[in-house]
């Protein structure tokens, strides 16, 4: 009798715990739909203009009212309304030829106004590979950051989740079905990551991308290999640390930073504190499997 008992008992606490083992964690809500924006002058020593700043679809929406867009959905939102709406929440006047919706067939950002912080520190890969240095440099009579400042190859460039639009931003739509499969193009999920970086030499070769010889009209290799902080500018933008962002910063703001350099910012970025000491708290499954264990003490015992 006993020993039948016993292997019932058993049988039913490992059932229990097995079953405790095996419980789903809980699913995991819809990935969110946001679009992270920076306007950054890496190339110049400025740093950020405008930080990575994280916008979901009705935020944008709100800014975008009241100029007549809209309402827009994640299928139907392109760089350009993502960058107007930005624009509008950080107060920016910019210079652009055509409109930022889709019916113009030519959009362009030329200019923003009062951005400029009046000093440059150009990075010395800039000036090995023929650009400008900080005594060679055009000198900029006013705050607005335009098209030709500097040097007469300098201008506005837009990366989307790290390709290289260089055509209409109008019509770049973010969301990744309604985008052509352009090469290179990162898929994030329901994040998308505009970044708007000033050119001064090279079309984009001093961003690390590659451009067509003015001359020869083949394409050439950037100054350097970029790394993708497409990730850590989301999770920057998400963060509400104030020490681990500002070493993040310094990694983001570094023009030559390595994809390993990168990762490590990430990772200290997003890394929890550990976890706290056992306060001695039960977990219901916890509390369940004790209760099935006095049980089978008490039949043990009674038997």
């Amino acid at each position: 009798m006993n020993s039948r008992l016993n292997r019932i008992l058993s049988l039913l606490l490992c059932l229990l715990l097995l079953g405790t083992a095996a419980a789903p964690a809980a699913v995991a809500a819809d990935d969110p739909f946001r679009v992270v924006i920076s306007m950054e002058g890496l190339t110049l020593g400025q740093g950020f203009y405008v930080e990575p700043t994280s916008y979901n679809i009705d935020q944008i929406n709100e800014l975008l009212a009241p100029q007549g867009y809209g309402p827009y959905t994640k299928r139907n939102l392109t760089a350009g309304m993502a960058t107007l709406a930005m624009l509008r929440d950080k107060n920016l006047t910019a210079s652009i030829t055509g409109r930022m919706d889709t019916s113009q067939q030519v959009m362009y950002l030329k200019g923003v106004a009062g951005i400029d912080k009046g000093t440059v520190q150009i990075p010395a890969i800039i000036t090995q590979n023929g650009g400008p240095s900080n005594s060679t440099v055009r000198k900029n009579t006013d705050r607005s950051l335009d098209e030709f400042d500097y040097t007469d190859q300098s201008g506005w460039m837009i990366t989307v989740n790290d390709y290289l639009i260089t055509d209409n931003i109008a019509k770049f739509g973010l969301e990744i079905n309604n985008t052509p499969r352009n090469a290179g193009f990162q898929n994030y999920g329901n994040t998308y990551v505009i970044r708007w970086q000033f050119t001064i030499s090279g079309y984009g070769r001093d961003l690390g991308y590659s451009a067509k010889d003015a001359l020869t009209g083949k394409t050439v290799n950037g100054y350097f290999v970029h790394a993708n902080k497409d990730r850590l500018y989301a999770a920057y933008a998400q963060s509400t640390d104030s020490g681990k962002r500002a070493e993040a910063r310094r990694v983001m703001e570094n023009l030559t930073a390595t994809q390993s350099q990168v990762d490590s910012a990430l990772t200290a970025l997003t890394t929890q504190a550990s976890a706290p000491a056992d306060t001695g708290k039960v977990s219901f499954f916890q509390r369940i499997a004790d209760f099935f264990r006095r049980i089978f003490a008490f039949f043990k015992n009674l038997f």
